[in-house]
């Protein structure tokens, strides 16, 4: 995939539109005019480290806000919610992957091992999905801009699942150990890391899982260096942090995995439907102006 730079310093992916291109700023000079010398602010506005870095900033941010935002308004109804666990535990047992207490029992033998699934819980969700999105936008803009729709395709549909099907997770039920409030660092309720500003019953699809299997798919796409082996290791970690302590169902991790493919084939359309788009604009312009032409042309004829 080739790519120009964009007027937000980012690549342009796809392939070129062939026709005039509208300057990047509002009374920028036309190509090969002689422009006035841009000062050193202007230089660093219109570098990658410059305005685009903030845009991409604020884009995130606004992801994580909405993120937190929208898990905190789908709020279920407590009864459904564990109604909805019972039906879950009774899917996974029909299924005969109904295991989580006995994989918790085991784990609990290493209290030292369960506080840092309990750590891994509650920071590497964030922590290193930024730390991805940073590497990729330093050293593969194009994997960037690809791994960004992913992550927004894939929370999306994540969240309307959060609202249409309120989970309770197993830590909520008898036979489970919440591991977070007896051993360590605690992510919900008093005195956790979330308080009350978070939706316990968003179990289902686990995003956790979703995220930590685009960092995966993200780091084995877009590197070629050995450290992208490296990147598996998080969702099987993440797989391990929100079924041992208790947070999750096997079936969350699973369709948390489901949305990650949606996210993909969502990334491969929507650059495709932007060019049809724009090339679609352009041919409108362009009979528009031969119209005119036309127009003048008869006038001055007369």
């Amino acid at each position: 995939m080739h790519g120009r730079t964009g007027h937000v310093g980012l690549p342009v992916e796809g392939d070129a539109i062939t026709g005039p291109v509208a300057p990047a700023f509002a009374g920028a000079p036309p190509i090969g005019a002689d422009a006035p010398a841009v000062g050193g602010f202007r230089r660093w506005w219109g570098s990658r480290v410059g305005a685009p870095l903030l845009l991409e900033i604020l884009i995130c941010a606004a992801l994580l806000a909405i993120y937190k935002g929208a898990r905190l308004v789908a709020r279920g109804d407590v009864d459904v919610a564990l109604d909805n666990a019972r039906r879950v535990i009774d899917v996974e047992r029909a299924l005969g992957v109904f295991n989580e207490e006995a994989v918790q029992r085991l784990a609990l033998n290493s209290v030292g091992f369960i506080k840092f699934l309990n750590a891994y819980y509650l920071y590497a969700h964030f922590a290193v999905t930024i730390a991805f999105l940073v590497w990729l936008y330093v050293r593969h803009p194009f994997g960037y801009l690809s791994a960004r729709r992913v992550l927004v395709v894939v929370t999306f549909v994540g969240l309307l699942g959060h609202a249409l099907y309120p989970l309770a997770p197993p830590r909520m039920l008898d036979g489970f150990v919440d591991t977070a409030r007896v051993f360590g660092p605690s992510s919900y309720g008093d005195g956790g890391a979330y308080g009350g500003l978070a939706n316990q019953f968003a179990a289902m699809p686990s995003l956790h899982f979703a995220w930590a299997v685009v960092v995966a798919w993200g780091m084995w796409r877009f590197s070629k260096s050995h450290w992208r082996f490296v990147g598996v290791l998080h969702p099987i970690l993440t797989l391990a942090a929100i079924v041992l302590t208790a947070n999750h169902y096997w079936i969350d991790a699973f369709f948390g995995l489901l949305l990650v493919p949606i996210g993909i084939v969502a990334d491969r359309v929507m650059p495709r439907w932007k060019r049809r788009v724009l090339v679609s604009e352009r041919e409108y312009d362009l009979a528009a102006a031969e119209r005119q032409a036309e127009i003048t042309a008869t006038r001055h004829s007369d």
